[in-house]
């Protein structure tokens, strides 16, 4: 770690950074991490496609970078594991699964991409996709198919019913596809408890606190639908949630790594992927509401910069590690790429309010 960097410059290291993780695999996706000890792990691509989003902000702002070539390789490699149905089958764990958490990812990737430049993507891969997803519902719009515990349905997953209302803008979605979309949705508002938390939200029923990670996944899912939907009653659910997180945050004065069902926070550390995400979220509410979001947006990028490495050796430069301290309980040890992700969204979010 280094002096304080200017936003510009975060930006600029934050990009080469995953510009590395996607050199270090010959283009054929990101490189899900780099650890500390034991080096590069493989190319992941849940968190490939949803870099795509990134690396189109990114060109936006910096036309002659590398990132839409960086775009451009994703795509393709992507398309080179689809299976006929439409899914991305692979995972760091295990290369024969296919998740619908992480095919999610991949449409949000794909989605954006078609929005960017529709000769960029057949649209009928987003179609199909779509429909896959669509065939891991059960009737009551909950996902139970193909997620990372048999029959678990946790809030985060509604990022991939945002990922399906994105579609639904490009592809036309016949009335019974509509209709499992708005049930799905219905599924995941009725997790919300009186106290404003969605439960469950953990990566396992068997734990008792979700990362801030999985908590801001529902969250932002649920505000960019109810931007889509230009709904206001869903945009006062976030609302209220994100202002329970801001009051704990404003009184310990950190932001937890994770919560249990009563808002009770682990300060012992800070899951910084999620407190990125949370940063995202306030930035966004603050250009429905007042600046008081801005602010907290603000602070929470701020304390993370100073996080970033500006110098040292090339697999680490520009990255942050995923937990502060850097052996913290979340991913301890790893500069992650969807750390780095939403690291530079939370950066371009912040630099767009300039």
């Amino acid at each position: 770690m280094g002096a304080y960097t200017t936003s510009n410059e975060s930006i600029y290291l934050a990009f080469r950074w995953i510009e590395k993780s996607i050199k270090i695999k010959n283009g054929k996706g990101s490189a899900s991490y780099y650890h500390l000890l034991k080096g590069w792990g493989p190319a992941y691509p849940e968190t490939s496609g949803y870099l795509i989003p990134s690396l189109i902000a990114y060109h936006k702002l910096f036309p002659n970078s590398t990132a839409l070539d960086l775009v451009k390789n994703i795509n393709q490699w992507l398309l080179s594991i689809e299976s006929k149905e439409g899914n991305i089958v692979g995972s760091p764990e295990d290369p024969n699964s296919s998740y619908v958490f992480d095919n999610g990812q991949v449409l949000l990737g794909y989605c954006a991409l078609y929005t960017f430049n529709p000769k960029l993507i057949d649209k009928a891969r987003i179609e199909k996709l779509s429909v896959w997803l669509l065939h891991q519902m059960d009737d009551d719009g909950r996902f139970s198919k193909t997620t990372y515990v048999h029959n678990y349905c946790p809030a985060y997953l509604s990022r991939t019913l945002w990922a399906l209302y994105e579609a639904k803008n490009i592809v036309e979605f016949s009335d019974e596809r509509i209709q499992k979309i708005e049930d799905s949705l219905r599924y995941f508002l009725q997790l919300k408890q009186d106290n404003h938390y969605f439960y469950p939200c953990a990566f396992s029923p068997k734990e008792t606190f979700a990362l801030t990670h999985n908590i801001a996944y529902n969250l932002r899912a649920l505000l960019e639908i109810a931007q889509i939907e230009q709904n206001d009653d869903l945009l006062e659910i976030v609302t209220n949630s994100a202002k329970a997180i801001l009051k704990i945050y404003t009184q310990e004065k950190k932001m937890p790594g994770s919560f249990d069902k009563n808002w009770n926070g682990d300060v012992n550390y800070e899951c910084v992927t999620g407190s990125l995400q949370l940063a995202i979220v306030f930035n966004r509410l603050s250009r429905r509401t007042d600046d008081t979001w801005n602010k907290a947006s603000r602070k929470l990028i701020d304390g993370i910069k100073k996080k970033q490495f500006n110098r040292g050796f090339s697999s680490i430069k520009g990255g942050l590690f995923s937990s502060i301290p850097f052996y913290g309980q979340y991913q301890r040890f790893k500069v992650t790429n969807w750390t780095m992700k939403f690291y530079l969204d939370a950066l371009l979010s912040q630099h767009e309010n300039d």
